[in-house]
């Protein structure tokens, strides 16, 4: 998976892809059957921070807790953030399929 180069990364249901006149569009981080725009997560020098779209911020939680609001998350290492699909779950389909991340602020050696 390739980052852009500058944030923000926008997390969402929509695959990325050029358009004939050349600008690209879709989401850097994709997640089928989602929302087409879910969050962004904007890198800065000091701090990273989630940006729940207000369309969908109740498909996020982090760490376990649903978001209930359009506020701004500031990501600390090890943050949880899970979304959700409208799609349900293989396993059980009581539950809608969800993608799991663990936000890491730092790069680390599996070796060590």
């Amino acid at each position: 998976m390739n980052f852009p180069k500058k944030s923000p990364i926008r997390i969402g249901g929509t695959q990325k892809q050029q358009l004939s006149n050349g600008q690209i569009i879709g989401s850097d981080i994709y997640l089928p059957n989602t929302p087409a725009h879910m969050a962004d997560i904007v890198v800065n020098k000091r701090e990273t921070k989630l940006i729940p779209n207000p369309k969908n911020y109740d498909k996020i939680e982090v760490n376990f807790i649903q978001l209930n609001s359009t506020k701004e998350i500031t990501l600390k290492h090890n943050t949880l953030l899970t979304f959700y699909s409208d799609e349900p779950d293989e396993n059980n389909a009581n539950q809608p399929k969800m993608y799991r991340f663990v936000y890491y602020n730092r790069f680390l050696d599996p070796q060590s």
